[in-house]
């Protein structure tokens, strides 16, 4: 099975992700869970650090 990861970003990440996805201010609510990695590449690429590779799901359950 292939372990989580954590990521920590930079101080500052979300706010300019949520300003650049036209969500800042307001009340806008963000996704707790999602089934696809989009939010994450995102975050990554406003932090500007590179996304790491992830196995598909059916090849880490295959795996197990």
């Amino acid at each position: 099975m292939i372990a989580p990861t954590v990521t920590t970003l930079p101080a500052g990440t979300f706010h300019r992700w949520m300003r650049k996805a036209g969500r800042l201010g307001d009340q806008h609510k963000v996704a707790r869970v999602t089934n696809d990695r989009t939010m994450a590449t995102e975050l990554l690429a406003a932090s500007g650090l590179a996304a790491a590779p992830v196995a598909p799901r059916h090849e880490a359950v295959a795996n197990t």
